[in-house]
């Protein structure tokens, strides 16, 4: 495997762990204490950083960018073929999503009905995700674009556009044909049918393994071991010919040649709490710990989040293959899961005169510097979100008040000396002792998982 994936694994198992770090905290009242353990903070499987970050993502946006206007959330995705492609081939995700995004804005601007010599644009956050339910390796993109387009940059005006039927049916036609050719273009697929593609990105050539567990994700099958190739144990019950037509699958969502859009969730301009819970489903982490339950034998059982529509509602891995499963999931690096484009890109004359606050920024730290040294030059300085603030968002678990007389607890030191650590956690009766961290780069095709108990 690649670097970036046992990196992956070392920081997630220290996640959360006092073993390797902490804030300590002090009641001011009553002086008691409080510690709060460093997170991983990686953007690969980590259910508890997921939720902050999703958390984040969401708050940020309703609160200080997106402006009080509708909201549609466009659902791509793609048939499974290309799903291995994309995951192995970080230009070509690039393009196919430069296609999906220009198709959609195209759509809104024709709609809108303004002549070449206007400058328009609707706004777009578009989020990718890598992964299925079952944890199968499915990229598809969540894109939430304005309903409607601003125009007139010097004192932008908004103009409401009403989306139907037969316009989602065309857009879909449109990505697909200029996906197809992409593909053509570029040597995955030919007229006669699939050919041998393009070699992967030199990062899965390195890891030969990580191909494998990425084209075993994307067909649901088994990585690794004496079942490789077979399919995922399930517990309950292409591309297409030429010129095949786009096909209602329901109001304003259609398919062709494996090709899917969904396009009929939409949040009109009052409904902030609506647009924050949508903004979460779209920016949330690929697994929690309440769909995973360990059974007797040690295999892994993954409760899928909706049934099939065969009826499968779980999804039962060796620990092999669970972990296979994660590997292929993790992006690589530099890989881009977040992307603004039309007026609310970084370049956008539109952005500064459309967006709630463009001087705010993300955080994701624990305190801001005016807090920790009191200084008035660093005041006005501190990012928007502490990781105290997500902790109660997310987790309801409220760092910043005493449980035993309700005052207000302040920040201390942060500890990171292993010495230190274990002195003041034996001192305090804690546990510093957390799972080993240590991956071995030689991993054998075999586990006798009986011994490691």
């Amino acid at each position: 495997m690649p670097e970036y994936v046992y990196e992956e694994f070392r920081s997630f198992l220290k996640c959360g762990i006092l073993d390797h770090g902490f804030i300590r905290l002090k009641c001011e009242d009553c002086n008691e204490e409080m510690v709060v353990a460093f997170s991983c903070k990686l953007r690969g499987f980590c259910p508890s950083c997921s939720g902050r970050r999703m958390a984040e993502t969401a708050a940020h946006l309703v609160d200080h960018v997106l402006p009080h206007r509708p909201y549609r959330q466009f659902v791509v995705t793609f048939p499974f073929e290309m799903r291995h492609w994309m995951a192995t081939h970080k230009s070509l995700e690039k393009a196919v999503h430069k296609i999906v995004s220009h198709e959609i804005h195209k759509l809104y601007q024709d709609k809108a009905g303004f002549p070449s010599t206007v400058k328009s644009a609707a706004g777009a956050v578009s989020f990718t995700q890598r992964w299925g339910s079952a944890l199968n390796l499915n990229i598809h993109y969540h894109i939430l674009f304005t309903d409607g387009v601003y125009y007139n940059d010097d004192s932008p005006q908004f103009r409401n556009v009403k989306i139907d039927n037969q316009d989602i049916q065309q857009l879909l036609s449109s990505i697909v044909s200029r996906t197809i050719k992409l593909l053509r273009k570029r040597g995955f697929v030919a007229k006669e049918g699939f050919v041998e593609p393009p070699e992967p990105d030199p990062l899965f050539e390195d890891g030969g393994s990580l191909a494998v567990s990425s084209k075993a994700a994307t067909m649901g099958r088994i990585a690794f071991g004496p079942d490789a190739g077979k399919p995922v144990i399930r517990i309950g019950r292409t591309f297409g010919y030429e010129g095949e037509f786009a096909v209602a699958q329901g109001d304003l969502c259609y398919s062709q040649n494996g090709f899917s859009i969904h396009a009929r969730r939409h949040i009109n301009s009052l409904d902030r709490k609506g647009l924050e819970s949508l903004i979460r489903y779209i920016s949330r982490g690929p697994i929690s710990n309440e769909r995973i339950e360990i059974l007797d034998d040690g295999k892994v059982k993954l409760r899928l989040k909706s049934s099939y529509s065969d009826g499968t509602t779980h999804m039962v891995y060796s620990p092999h293959d669970f972990l296979a499963k994660l590997c292929a999931l993790i992006p690589p690096p530099k890989a881009h899961l977040v992307r603004w484009s039309g007026c609310l890109a970084p370049a956008s004359p539109f952005r500064r005169q459309v967006v709630l606050d463009d001087d705010a920024r993300k955080g994701f730290q624990f305190d801001s510097s005016a807090e920790l040294d009191g200084s008035e030059e660093n005041k006005g300085k501190a990012k928007n979100y502490r990781h105290a603030e997500l902790l109660k968002r997310v987790f309801k678990v409220d760092v910043e008040t005493c449980d035993k007389c309700g005052g207000k607890m302040k920040y201390m030191a942060a500890i990171l000396d292993p010495v230190e650590i274990h002195r003041y956690l034996d001192h305090e009766g804690l546990s510093a002792t957390g799972p080993p961290c240590e991956l071995s780069e030689e991993v054998p095709l075999e586990l006798e998982y009986e011994t490691l108990s």
